[in-house]
């Protein structure tokens, strides 16, 4: 299940955040009202981690903080503590990820339309055509996982643009961090618990284990259950690296979207808005059923359909963000809304924003 959206990680975006004075306290908010899902299971094999005596975790003078760590612990139990004592070890606040998360929270698009035009960009186009031609991984999975080479190019893109955005922050410490102040969601126990396997079955050295403000990781910019249930070794170095590995990325990619995809089959086109007739029984049919031939639209690129879509069904999607603006997705748009996302979105439905802009630049690395 991938349950949270993240943000769109923008150069300078904290150039003019206002830093509080060394030494403030963070700022105190309540806890979040939703209780955490069950800590998960201990796994087998995590036994190699436990060396030495408990470490003793010394107070860090924030008050919120600590008393987050102690809830960690109590909810943890018995089983999970001696992990997480080693895990949480010198662990301090950080209150430059609260300013970065905060900053990038009021950076909210309006929109779906905003949303494509921050993911869809000239630059986004131009490089993932060029990885279609140039990246031997992205051939590579594209074929062994029957998803086609511009989609899973087009993933990547929107992620990340394909890598060159960075988090800069180890994931313990912006889980803790936001957690104690109620700016990860409810669950974010759970994702401290699954970083804590992460590290203790050797999968990521904790120096390497970076994320960005709101605890999401490496190029994909997932969160650590999407990590473990997708992540792959695509150049056979016996590691998962979705931080530096280009294979391994484009892997984990195809991993993700190959469970449901249907090969042959579109995923979503921008179309002009049908016109149709009511009171004709069979347009009232389509509109009751939302159950349209591709060959019924038309493009609103102008570009003709592929022969091999004409003949496709989809349904049409009418964002109220984007007034005027029609969208016809096919069934494998289901594997791209349902996957990930970036940009938080009001007013929209962000699963559906993150499906139409990812198989937006699909369209635009295909076809320029």
């Amino acid at each position: 299940m991938n349950r949270r959206l993240f943000l769109l990680s923008s150069v300078g975006l904290l150039a003019g955040c206002a830093a509080a004075p060394i030494g403030a306290p963070l700022p105190t908010v309540p806890p979040p009202s939703t209780p955490p899902p069950p800590v998960p299971p201990m796994p087998r094999d995590m036994a190699g981690f436990l060396t030495g005596p408990d470490p003793v975790l010394s107070p860090t003078g924030d008050a919120a903080f600590d008393a987050y760590v102690k809830r960690v612990l109590d909810e943890g139990g018995s089983a999970w503590r001696p992990y997480l004592l080693r895990v949480l070890n010198g662990v301090q606040p950080d209150r430059r990820i609260l300013d970065q998360y905060m900053t990038e929270r009021s950076m909210w698009v309006t929109g779906v339309g905003d949303y494509i035009k921050a993911l869809v960009t000239p630059e986004r186009i131009t490089e993932g055509r060029r990885l279609v031609q140039a990246s031997p991984a992205l051939k590579r999975v594209a074929a062994d996982k029957r998803v086609p080479v511009e989609v899973l190019a087009a993933y990547w893109g929107a992620a990340s643009d394909y890598g060159r955005q960075h988090g800069q922050y180890d994931l313990i410490t912006t889980l803790m961090t936001l957690g104690a102040y109620g700016k990860g969601p409810p669950w974010a126990n759970w994702d401290i618990y699954l970083a804590t396997q992460m590290i203790a079955q050797g999968r990521v050295a904790r120096e390497e284990l970076t994320s960005f403000a709101d605890g999401s990781m490496g190029q994909l910019r997932w969160y650590p259950e999407n990590y473990l249930r997708w992540a792959a070794d695509g150049d056979g170095d016996g590691r998962v690296d979705i931080w530096g590995s280009a294979p391994d990325v484009v892997a984990s990619i195809g991993n993700l979207l190959g469970r449901g995809w249907e090969p042959g089959v579109p995923w979503v086109y921008e179309v002009l808005p049908p016109k149709w007739y009511p009171n004709n029984p069979m347009d009232a049919r389509r509109i009751r059923g939302n159950t349209f031939q591709a060959r019924m639209l038309l493009r609103a690129d102008g570009r003709p359909w592929r022969p091999e879509e004409l003949n496709q069904y989809g349904e049409l999607i009418w964002p109220p963000s984007a007034p005027g603006r029609v969208f016809m997705t096919f069934r494998n748009f289901a594997p791209l809304a349902y996957s990930s996302g970036t940009i938080p979105i009001q007013d929209a439905d962000e699963q559906q924003a993150w499906g139409i802009a990812v198989g937006l630049l699909a369209n635009r690395i295909r076809e320029g």
